[in-house]
């Protein structure tokens, strides 16, 4: 006893459009989203040939249209103007490249500076947040090492202390800004 209906593929879609909406859509312009399909189109009033019906019934499958958003089936979070900054400890000195360090804080702030103090360790980023409480204390910070057998990659364990705008304490004058 089957209890899910399977999904109709990329053809079976591209058929039903043509039979309903009386539109021929190139196969190329179907893309599977599983468990969705995003259609594409040339124009708007292409688009609206097909929006019309606003339902596909295919098979046992009914289909709702709707206009595409990046925003579909994402979370999305607002960085307001809440100012903080990072101190990270556990970073290794030479992975300490701001695309890297920001890629690790992307679901908790936005990254604007990142420098790195050789004295004490500390990776200092500041940037902006939906809330200074919003970082968490501690996390993994990936590092990648490539060879001719392939990439390892290490995970550190980092320590996070954050603060918010112009409350944390100040750096040794020797830090160094990374700019990659």
């Amino acid at each position: 006893m089957q209890l899910h209906a399977q999904i109709p593929d990329i053809y079976t879609l591209q058929e039903a459009v043509e039979k309903i909406c009386a539109y021929h859509l190139d196969i190329d312009n179907i893309i599977a989203y599983p468990p969705d399909y995003i259609l594409r189109f040339e124009t708007s009033r292409e688009w609206a040939i097909v929006e019309r019906h606003k339902i596909l019934n295919v098979s046992t499958f009914a289909f709702t249209l709707e206009r595409w958003s990046a925003e579909y089936r994402a979370s999305i979070k607002t960085w307001l103007n809440t100012k903080v900054t990072i101190d990270i400890l556990g970073i290794p000195p030479h992975a300490v490249l701001k695309k890297v360090v920001a890629s690790v804080l992307a679901q908790y702030c936005h990254t604007e500076t990142c420098q790195y103090d050789p004295k004490t360790g500390i990776c200092r980023v500041n940037g902006l947040a939906y809330a200074h409480d919003a970082i968490p204390s501690v996390g993994k910070f990936p590092v990648e090492e490539h060879t001719k057998q392939g990439t390892r990659t290490y995970i550190c364990c980092i320590t996070m202390r954050t603060y918010l705008d112009g409350h944390a304490p100040s750096l040794a004058n020797n830090a160094r800004a990374s700019s990659s």
